[in-house]
């Protein structure tokens, strides 16, 4: 869905209430979809603060519907089944965008191995984390790289 190769309907649930889940609610409702957002803990869960409250008042001003600890129970070709206050409830969409799971990106780091005398791997290519983690990875780096 990010790169355009997959379609996307008029009613959508994200799943996924951290920064990629929002922002990605929030692309949609800008399209003019209807958005559900949905998400097992709270939302922006390790988002800075200010830009937490500038997506989330947004998505609230796009009407986005915000569901937070709202485990997904199953996915069906017409929706998504959430618990939400103890309930089941069911989300109708026409499509369901899964904003959940990272996994790290370092295959540049091999490409270029024995190319450079040293590589460094940092952010998202060692382990996926917030943009706070990998600017204290590269700040590890550069400290041991001035000793």
């Amino acid at each position: 869905m990010i790169t355009g190769k997959a379609q996307v309907g008029n009613s959508v649930v994200v799943l996924g209430g951290r920064y990629v889940g929002m922002e990605l609610a929030l692309s949609l409702a800008k399209q003019g979809k209807k958005v559900m957002l949905a998400t097992r803990g709270d939302l922006g869960r390790e988002v800075e603060i200010s830009i937490y409250l500038d997506i989330r008042n947004e998505l609230i001003e796009r009407c986005v519907q915000i569901f937070t600890h709202s485990p997904v129970s199953e996915i069906t070709g017409t929706g998504v089944y959430v618990t939400h206050q103890n309930k089941a409830l069911f989300l109708k969409a026409d499509t369901v965008v899964l904003a959940v799971g990272s996994r790290p990106e370092n295959k540049l780091a091999g490409q270029i191995k024995g190319l450079v005398p040293e590589i460094h791997e940092v952010g998202d290519c060692r382990e996926p984390r917030t943009a706070i983690h990998a600017t204290q990875d590269a700040a590890r780096v550069a400290r041991q790289m001035s000793i």
